[in-house]
């Protein structure tokens, strides 16, 4: 063999060997390339594999934690500050699936337990702390009855008389950045999130929160604020599929996303100083979108403050269509636009007693007024023959 030849296969397995041994995790599946990390599934527990690269990608501003074809069988994974990419190898190639047992979920009030506290187990499969990050090209996937043990936060166990056992995908809660309110951006694309539909009494699936952009960490509750865009994916047998709450100086945008059986598409309640809308998807459930209030604390927001509310071009079939609940304060507003509820068989628009000045331009459907200065065209206004019925996950958040 010649010399150059010899020296360049020496250089080549050197660097191979560093690269791999650099990361400190399993070096058959961790997999460290520059600023990609990547990851192969083992056919069973992909957990500590998975919490390694999240853990170095971390330490990493601009990382990619790069997942192949295949499935990915993981309990909770909790990450921190990341600044990065998770990315499959496509929304149906690169799966992520919660393990055959039921993952330990806080029996009562996870939510007054810190993220930082090793006893911190909410009912979620991954949960982001501050950060600024995009997942992509891949699904994730809930399996099973139970796939969580029995948990209740809010007092849900008193007013249901048991507890739940379903369980989200993502939670993305606010981490401090100096002084102001903690912060998070994320953005979700080309994402799949499935459940299955089981006989759960609430939720109906073993999903609660697909993916939620919150802000009720404790003790105070503060709002989060940042971004959160969700674009592209599909939601399938899911309660609530992508919810946030209690937000300020932020922007939310969902939009070109398909939803199958899923609860509620969206929800939202108490923003202040927020931009959100919700535009250009395909949903079929029970009702596509739905506002509401929740006050959860003194230090949380309490209803819409300076908010603006944009609800467009959606495609919306099944009993309900948009729900604008809550109390609209300090110059809030609506824009409900052009959007295709033919295919909804109760009241195609609700605007609850808080709403006032929203603006509705539709092409038929029923909506219900019940707010004040509300201007609508292009739907026949009357009563809901449902009424209030509707019970989501939002609503359970309301302390009894």
């Amino acid at each position: 063999m010649p010399i150059k030849t010899a020296l360049l296969l020496i250089t080549i397995l050197v660097s191979a060997t560093t690269s791999n041994a650099n990361t400190g995790c399993n070096s058959p599946y961790v997999k460290a390339n520059g600023s990609t990390l990547s990851v192969l599934p083992t056919g069973s527990d992909d957990t500590a594999n998975l919490k390694c690269a999240f853990a170095l990608a971390v330490g990493m501003p601009g990382a990619v934690v790069q997942l192949s074809k295949g499935t990915y069988i993981t309990d909770r994974i909790v990450v921190d500050g990341l600044v990065g990419t998770l990315r499959g190898a496509g929304m149906d190639a690169t799966v992520i699936r919660n393990p055959d047992y039921p993952v330990y979920v806080t029996p009562d009030d996870c939510e007054f337990v810190s993220p930082q506290s090793p006893d911190y187990a909410p009912p979620y499969l991954f949960i982001f702390l501050g950060g600024d990050y995009k997942v992509t090209d891949l699904t994730v996937s809930i399996i099973g009855e139970e796939p969580a043990t029995d948990w209740s936060i809010f007092g849900i166990r008193d007013w249901l008389g048991h507890g739940l056992h379903a369980m989200g995908q993502f939670t993305i809660l606010g981490a401090e950045r100096g002084s102001g309110y903690p912060e998070a951006n994320a953005t979700f694309e080309r994402v799949k999130i499935k459940g299955e539909i089981t006989s759960d009494p609430f939720f109906g699936s073993n999903v609660n929160n697909a993916i939620i952009y919150q802000g009720f960490t404790t003790p105070d509750f503060l709002p989060v604020k940042g971004t959160f865009t969700v674009k592209e994916s599909v939601f399938e047998a899911v309660g609530s599929a992508n919810p946030a709450v209690n937000v300020r100086d932020s922007r939310v945008t969902i939009s070109g996303n398909t939803y199958r059986d899923v609860q509620f598409g969206a929800e939202f309640g108490d923003l202040t100083n927020t931009v959100y809308e919700f535009s250009h998807n395909t949903f079929s459930g029970f009702a596509g979108l739905h506002s509401i209030d929740n006050c959860l604390g003194a230090a949380a927001n309490c209803g819409f403050d300076s908010s603006s509310l944009i609800v467009k071009n959606n495609l919306i079939r099944g009993p309900n269509g948009v729900i604008l609940e809550g109390t609209w304060a300090n110059g809030t507003k609506g824009l409900v636009l052009a959007n295709n509820v033919s295919g909804v068989s109760d009241a195609a628009l609700y605007l609850g007693p808080g709403s006032n000045h929203c603006t509705v331009v539709g092409n038929g459907g029923l909506a219900v007024d019940e707010g004040t200065d509300n201007s609508i065209t292009g739907m026949t206004k009357g009563a809901s023959a449902q009424g209030q019925r509707i019970k989501s996950f939002l609503q359970l958040l309301k302390r009894p």
